[in-house]
C-alpha cells in the first residue's frame, strides 16, 4: 500500500471513531436541538438579560 493510502485509511478511521463514539454530530449541532455550545441537557440557565452567547468558565457573558 502506498503512503497516501495509509494516510487515507488512518484519517477515515479517525473520522469514523469521532462520528460513532465521540458524538461529533451532536457537537456540530446536527443531531442536537440546542445551538448553545455550553448548554447541558436538563439544565436551564436563568435569564440574565444578556441572551444566548458565549460564556466564560464561570458562566459570565464574554
Amino acid at each position: 500500500m502506498r503512503p497516501g493510502g495509509i494516510v487515507l485509511v488512518v484519517a477515515g478511521a479517525w473520522v469514523l471513531c469521532q462520528v460513532l463514539g465521540g458524538n461529533a454530530l451532536g457537537r456540530l449541532g446536527l443531531t442536537s436541538p440546542s445551538r448553545d455550545p455550553f448548554a447541558q441537557p436538563g439544565v436551564q440557565r436563568p435569564d440574565d438579560g444578556y441572551g444566548p452567547g458565549y460564556r466564560d468558565g464561570n458562566g459570565r457573558p464574554l
